[in-house]
């Protein structure tokens, strides 16, 4: 699909930049949202916010007064939207990660046009509850009181870390204490005395901090255990050591921290992972091979597009929707002519607008057929036909009809018709 397709219509001044793009995007749903719009208008903003989010992290953040998408200024009327609603719930910064996907980007929206005063909970309360670890926000905190200060207790063992250097050797239980610390949101960051610590400990501190990720039921606590151990970027073999845990959700939180991290020596044990018994467990290790991109990752995520699991040949081709390496033609095109799972044949459509040179246009119009002859809702035949008049106008052409013979109201609405006539 190309940039061009996914220009705004309603806000001129926009820089023709991809992050201010999908901001714009994410603007115009974030009105729709607000005014009670049906499922079926947002279709086209969110599809193609999400081809431009694949294509890497978009950072929005508050700047005197304005709104900036990856450094890049917005029109005016996208920065009145998103600056109103950032203001309203404290949020200072929303980091969208290239893997998440369209389900957390429309439950973020949605929870972001929730008013403040309306909502039995804040904004960052629901969305910490979901535990989405790919869309990350930053929210500032009410004063001095909710700030992340540590305990005396705390304080006072890291200051005689600091005094003594590496000398001072760091016992089980001072560990454990530094790490439930990192609970509270006690910085991990570069020369902070807390990351200082944990980065002397190392392979220790990565093992402490992955049994708190597995007993934490709180998404936001996940979040920040999370990041912890990418921060102290040690104890890789102990990860990899993890993938094989009896436990799946050990396994999975391994897999995920070896994609986040591009560990590349992990490609082959995250391999092995593709035959675990658990979907979650294949489905996390695809999305950390296509973190890593090597020979075997690669030949990997062909095998995983052909997974019994619905879960993971989505996983498997979402994976191949933001890599730059083309996936098998042949396998997108028996995809796309025999997938019955919903969210896959998304993820399909997806992988088929990323990758516009691979040949796949006789199994779009048979695709096309089989959503017009069902009574299925009408969203993934629009996207069908849409991709199909990018390609091939002339074969979209029937199927457009027959979108507005059977749909009549809903499709006058959709861009999608425009498009193709």
């Amino acid at each position: 699909m190309s940039e061009q397709s996914t220009a705004p219509v309603n806000d001129v001044e926009l820089p023709a930049l991809p992050a201010a793009d999908f901001a714009t995007l994410c603007g115009q749903l974030l009105d729709l949202l607000s005014a009670g719009a049906p499922g079926l208008s947002l279709h086209g903003y969110l599809q193609r916010a999400m081809v431009l989010l694949r294509r890497g992290e978009i950072t929005l953040v508050v700047e005197s007064g304005r709104v900036r998408a990856n450094g890049s200024a917005l029109g005016t009327r996208t920065n009145r939207t998103w600056h109103a609603l950032m203001t309203q719930h404290r949020v200072q910064r929303v980091s969208f990660a290239a893997g998440a996907s369209d389900r957390e980007l429309l439950q973020f929206l949605a929870l972001l046009v929730t008013s403040q005063s309306t909502a039995a909970q804040s904004f960052t309360e629901l969305w910490h509850e979901l535990g989405a670890w790919r869309i990350h926000a930053t929210v500032e905190p009410n004063g001095p009181e909710a700030s992340s200060a540590t305990s005396l207790e705390v304080q006072s063992l890291l200051a005689e870390f600091a005094s003594h250097g590496s000398g001072r050797a760091i016992m089980a239980d001072e560990l454990f204490l530094l790490c439930r610390e990192v609970l509270t949101g006690a910085s991990v960051g570069e020369n902070s005395p807390m990351g200082n610590a944990l980065r002397a400990a190392g392979a220790q501190a990565t093992e402490a901090l992955l049994l708190l990720l597995a007993e934490s039921t709180s998404g936001s606590q996940r979040r920040m255990l999370y990041e912890a151990i990418l921060e102290i970027k040690d104890g890789c073999s102990h990860l990899i050591t993890a993938l094989a845990h009896p436990l799946w959700f050990v396994a999975r939180n391994a897999a995920a921290l070896l994609g986040e991290g591009r560990v590349v020596t992990a490609d082959e044990a995250l391999c092995v992972l593709l035959s675990h018994e658990d979907s979650r467990v294949r489905a996390a290790a695809v999305t950390a091979l296509s973190a890593l991109q090597t020979p075997a990752s690669l030949g990997a995520l062909h095998r995983a597009v052909g997974d019994s699991h619905g879960r993971v040949r989505e996983a498997a081709w979402r994976a191949w929707t933001h890599i730059a390496a083309a996936p098998s033609a042949s396998a997108l095109d028996a995809g796309l002519r025999a997938e019955s799972d919903v969210d896959t044949q998304r993820a399909l459509l997806d992988c088929a607008a990323a990758h516009p040179d691979l040949d796949v246009n006789a199994a779009l119009v048979r695709f096309c057929a089989r959503k017009c002859a069902g009574e299925s809702d009408p969203e993934l035949l629009i996207y069908g036909v849409e991709l199909l008049s990018h390609r091939k106008p002339k074969a979209a052409f029937p199927f457009t009809r027959r979108l507005v013979d059977r749909w009549p109201a809903q499709t006058r609405q959709s861009r999608v018709v425009e498009a193709s006539t």
